[in-house]
């Protein structure tokens, strides 16, 4: 499949981030550093995207361009790496996203990814204009981008390393080399409170919290939500318990209301 079209690809995203492992597989094509006309260290890239042949795709792209791409996994099984010690392991230069985003639960899983590594320079592709959901990113220190082609992501992810900021991004401003947040921040803010504040809160859940509030939102109950998660039925009510507490609201209908409610915003 063309790299490319993989990447707009993502147009038809899911409504979560699924990533493969932190190993993937590899071309067989030769990259530019394996023969010698590449730089001699690639950027140590984390990827995640919305859709798991897209992330492969983009790393082994990146791979073929000599960057050094693994996938990040944000939602790990039981047993496996936090999303922390990922990037820790795999010695992160910059953060890299492929998503189709709007207002809503996918948003806030993004912004709390942001949150475990603040300090690395994140970049987030998307297919289309993010609209409102790119104001919050920026706020958060990500950069937002629209269509970009394997050859820009490589770029791009070369300059954030580099901490190569251009004019146009004075220090403590977001840089937006697409020209998207000025109408981002417009729609942000013509946004209800309600809805902002729930994307702030729906930030603020764990990978395993989200598992369980995705599993409710599909209708599962405490004992199909623990057999489908591998967890124990007092775990899933301990973890629901949390999610509750983090949402603000009094019980498992409400939560799945919030999700729902926000899900249905329109795209700004």
């Amino acid at each position: 499949m063309n790299a490319d079209y993989a990447v707009a690809a993502a147009s038809d995203a899911p409504a979560r981030l699924q990533v493969v492992g932190s190993e993937t597989g590899r071309t067989t094509a030769r990259s530019p550093r394996e023969q010698g006309t590449g730089p001699s260290r690639g950027t140590r890239v984390a990827v995640a995207a919305d859709q798991r042949l897209v992330q492969e795709t983009v790393v082994l792209g990146l791979e073929h361009l000599g960057a050094r791409p693994r996938g990040l996994d944000p939602r790990p099984a039981p047993g496996q790496d936090s999303v922390r010690i990922q990037l820790s392991s795999m010695r992160a230069e910059v953060g890299l996203v492929i998503a189709t985003l709007a207002v809503d639960d996918t948003l806030a899983e993004l912004l709390w990814l942001i949150e475990q590594q603040p300090r690395l320079p994140w970049l987030v592709s998307c297919p289309q204009d993010p609209g409102a959901a790119a104001a919050p990113l920026a706020e958060a220190g990500a950069t937002v981008i629209v269509g970009a082609s394997l050859d820009r992501m490589r770029t791009l992810v070369d300059r954030l390393a580099e901490g190569d900021r251009p004019a146009e991004a004075p220090r403590g401003d977001a840089w937006d080399p697409d020209g998207v947040l000025d109408s981002a921040r417009e729609c942000w803010a013509d946004l209800s409170e309600d809805h902002r504040e729930a994307v702030r809160r729906l930030s603020g859940l764990t990978a395993r919290q989200r598992d369980v509030l995705d599993a409710l939102v599909r209708g599962a109950d405490v004992e199909g939500t623990a057999r489908g998660l591998g967890l124990a039925e007092a775990t899933v009510r301990t973890v629901l318990k949390q999610v509750l507490r983090k949402l603000g609201v009094a019980d498992r209908v409400k939560a799945v209301l919030l999700v729902e409610q926000l899900r249905a915003v329109p795209h700004l």
